[in-house]
């Protein structure tokens, strides 16, 4: 697969990323599956710890612009990815505070759809058709009347939780950002970027893909639709966590080969020597179809292997192969 796509490092995303993290600790904004995989991790605890130490003030004015199903700030990532203005928290500000009022109204609003047809409908029709909390449909009708106070508190709010919250740790998230700009551009990622947009964006090849990495993120993501782009910001630990998913479904595929009763006693039987097929059906007390499918099984998963003597094939148990799924068993359970 030669996947096209735009890797960009766009270190204020991740900041908004962090915010909305912070806004929704025990509030499950990721899936438990992937979530349960990084708990107790250096970005697990940072955005806890960030969480524990702001005032109650501050976690309600994060709910209010980054809550889970509204999302009100994280709506505006396209609209500012496309202004250059997540480059620094001054053009943050400023894209913010200049937006037209009417524009405001238009991102903010882009949250949850229920399909295509409630986007041409008036915007207070397409709030009452989304498919969030009512409080957050009430808040966003509320907003909508009232566009420059969003910009205002918005504003202060990403000034304030900058300075105090992330401006110290910039630098290393930065470093994060930088080192995996080559890496999400190798071959080994474009699978997973390509799976990823085609079950979460509406991504095709005639319009462009940005991916944007996020430390804050983690193993999450945020995707989002534009007429001419589609922006994908990913957690830099998503990937190696879903290919670990993916390993450990492995080895429970080959566990369930190995346990089937019949095939678990064809390896105990030629553990003690190489029988060629008829020997094995004799002694097992099975048909020569029988054991020639569960034969084809175990070769083609390496834990048999064939040699040919005069017009007989003999098999014997590949003990290396068998030796290995022990030991990711031992990685998965005792390590």
């Amino acid at each position: 697969m030669n996947m096209k796509y735009e890797v960009k490092l766009q270190k204020l995303a991740d900041f908004l990323a962090f915010l909305f993290r912070v806004a929704n600790v025990g509030k499950g904004e990721e899936e438990d599956k992937y979530q349960s995989l990084v708990k107790g991790s250096d970005v697990e605890n940072w955005v806890e710890n960030v969480y524990d130490s702001i005032s109650n003030e501050e976690k309600k004015e994060l709910q209010v612009f980054f809550q889970k199903d509204s999302h009100i700030a994280v709506s505006l990532l396209p609209y500012l990815y496309s202004r250059d203005a997540l480059t620094s928290i001054e053009k943050l500000q400023g894209t913010i505070l200049g937006m037209d009022e009417q524009q405001l109204v238009r991102e903010i609003i882009k949250t949850s759809y229920e399909d295509d047809s409630i986007k041409s409908l008036p915007v207070m029709e397409r709030i009452k058709h989304l498919t969030i909390p009512e409080e957050e449909k009430w808040k966003m009708i509320y907003f909508a009347h009232h566009p420059n106070e969003v910009k205002q508190r918005l504003s202060l709010l990403l000034k304030q939780m900058y300075e105090r919250n992330y401006m110290n740790d910039e630098k290393q998230v930065l470093q994060e950002l930088e080192q995996s700009i080559d890496v999400l551009k190798q071959n080994e990622y474009q699978s997973f970027i390509h799976e990823l947009a085609s079950q979460h964006t509406t991504w095709n090849d005639r319009k462009r893909l940005i991916v944007v990495p996020s430390y804050s993120l983690n193993v999450g993501f945020i995707s989002h639709d534009e007429a001419d782009f589609n922006l994908l910001i990913v957690g830099l630990k998503r990937f190696n966590v879903i290919r670990k998913m993916r390993d450990d479904k492995e080895v429970l595929e080959l566990l369930k080969i190995l346990t089937d009763e019949r095939r678990f006693n064809m390896l105990r039987l030629l553990k003690r020597r190489a029988h060629y097929g008829y020997e094995i059906a004799q002694s097992l007390g099975i048909s020569n179809s029988t054991v020639s499918h569960h034969l084809a099984i175990l070769l083609n998963h390496g834990f048999v292997q064939s040699s040919r003597d005069e017009n007989k094939v003999y098999y014997s148990i590949n003990q290396g192969e068998v030796k290995s799924v022990i030991r990711e068993l031992e990685n998965l359970f005792l390590m």
